[in-house]
């Protein structure tokens, strides 16, 4: 059997490190978090390892094409986690002293180095018993957001707290949302 190697999996990897994990662990960097250089260095380690002619070109036996795809996973799985501790760290820097305790906060990160303008449809979910139209979204200079809410359903889902999983009730809303 041999595996092909189309092409996807690198651009996708690839693209994930540079326009996701390395801005978000700037940006941490730049609010105080340490830059995770030795996790940066070995998932650009796995991916040059994957860049040899003949493993891209799919001319090397199928256990090498095996051994590329697994490298592409674990670069994605350390450039996942670097983008997901980086903008918690980033959250945690935010100032939200102004806002009351029942607020609920929702973050929207541009990575890019220029201002943007975007819909992005976002899921929130909230206490089982929140009323859909009493959700309003404020950008940080308190101007209402244009939002589109899509649908609202009760689900189940876990929640980490005390280092155990716990099962709770949650609505969630589904909605697009202006940001700019």
């Amino acid at each position: 059997m041999h595996i092909a190697c189309t092409g996807i999996a690198p651009q996708a990897t690839e693209e994930q490190w540079i326009k996701l994990a390395e801005p978000s662990a700037a940006m941490a960097l730049l609010l105080g978090t340490p830059y995770p250089k030795p996790y940066l260095d070995m998932a650009w380690r796995l991916l040059l390892i994957n860049h040899s002619h003949d493993c891209m070109m799919g001319c090397s036996a199928d256990k090498v094409h095996e051994d590329m795809m697994q490298r592409f996973s674990e670069a994605k799985s350390l450039g996942n986690e670097i983008l997901r501790r980086s903008l918690a760290e980033t959250v945690k820097k935010i100032d939200t002293s102004s806002y009351s305790p029942d607020s609920v906060l929702l973050v929207g990160f541009n990575l890019l180095f220029r201002p943007r303008s975007e819909v992005i449809k976002v899921a929130v979910d909230l206490p089982p018993d929140t009323r859909g139209n009493a959700i309003v979204v404020k950008d940080p200079q308190g101007r209402e957001v244009p939002v589109q809410m899509l649908r609202s359903e009760q689900k189940g889902c876990y929640l980490n707290g005390d280092g155990f999983l716990k099962s709770v009730t949650v609505r969630r809303y589904e909605a697009y949302v202006h940001l700019e």
